[in-house]
This record gives structure tokens, sequence and C-alpha cells, in this order.
């Protein structure tokens, strides 16, 4: 069987352009159906996660701010424990030095003031009265032999009297080599 075609070549060609056309169109018809598709599961998405995310910055702000305020309480605990292990450290434990103090006075000497000023360098004076020569020496030389003194100064006037010397001895003390109490 042979074909016949009785078409005119102007309409084949306007035929053929039509179905080209009506196929572009399905297909251009298509692909706006899927662009739309795709822009609604999107924009479903985008408010899915704009919902996700403000819960989420609501939790975390109420978390967020207990934990500030626990923070803050921790900070401030910090700089007590600081204040008072610095306060620990730069204390200078005077009643353990009167006690040793008191332990090199001979018989003979009595003390009448002691003056402690760990803010003057640990510098101490001692006031009293020693009833001869021999005790003042006595007790300044116990005083330069303690490991806890630094530095004794017993001015020359008290070393001339002989009898009945009231004296002031200045002396250092090292706040590391506290005596221990006994």
């Amino acid at each position: 069987m042979t074909n016949l075609n009785l078409i005119p070549p102007a309409y084949k060609d306007r035929l053929r352009l039509q179905r080209l056309y009506s196929l572009v169109k399905k297909f251009l018809g298509i692909v706006i159906l899927y662009t739309i598709f795709l822009a609604i599961t999107m924009l479903v998405a985008r408010f899915v996660l704009e919902n996700n995310f403000q819960r989420i910055v609501s939790e975390t702000t109420l978390v967020t701010t207990e934990n500030r305020k626990i923070e803050q309480q921790i900070t401030k605990m910090n700089k007590q424990i600081a204040a008072a292990k610095s306060i620990q450290k730069n204390s200078v434990p005077w009643a353990e030095f009167t006690i040793a103090l008191s332990r090199l006075v001979p018989n003979g000497v009595v003390v009448n003031s002691l003056k402690f000023d760990s803010a003057a360098g640990n510098r101490s004076a001692i006031n009293g009265q020693a009833n001869t020569r021999e005790t003042l020496l006595a007790f300044e030389s116990r005083l330069k032999e303690a490991p806890f003194v630094e530095k004794v100064d017993l001015p020359f006037k008290n070393k001339q009297e002989k009898m009945n010397i009231y004296f002031t001895i200045t002396l250092t003390i090292k706040p590391e080599a506290a005596p221990p109490l006994n």
C-alpha cells in the first residue's frame, strides 16, 4: 500500500508547527505546574522553619536568662572567695607572734607594750623596762636568734644605762616564719 498525501505542503508545515506548539505548550504547562508545586512546598517549609526557629529562640532565651543569673551568682561567689584568699594570704598571725615573743622575755624584763604594724613592712615595737643591762642584752640576743625575727634595733642610748632601763626595741618580723602554736 502506498501512502497518498493529498495535503498541500503549506498545510503540512502548519500542522507540524501546531504539533510542535502543542508539545511546547504542554511541556511549559508541566514546568509551570512543577514550579508552582515547588514554590508552595518552599513556602510551607519556610513557615515551618520560622515557627521552629521562634520556638527555639524563646526556649533558649529562657534557659540563657536562668543561666545568666546562675553565672552572675557564681562570679560573685568566686570574687568573694578570691577576696577571702587574699585576706588570708596577706594576714599575719599576730597572736602566734605575741605568744612566741612572750616566751623570749627573760626574768627581769617587763614588756609594757607591743605594737605590730603589717602596713609598715611588718615592723614592730616593744616598749618595756629591764632591771639590768645584762637582762636587756640577753633579751636582745634572744630576739636576734628567733627564727621569725629578721632585724632587731636597740638604741645605743638604752645600752649605756646600767639599772632600771626603759627601752624601745624596733624589730622586723618575717610573716612566712610564723611560729606554730603549741
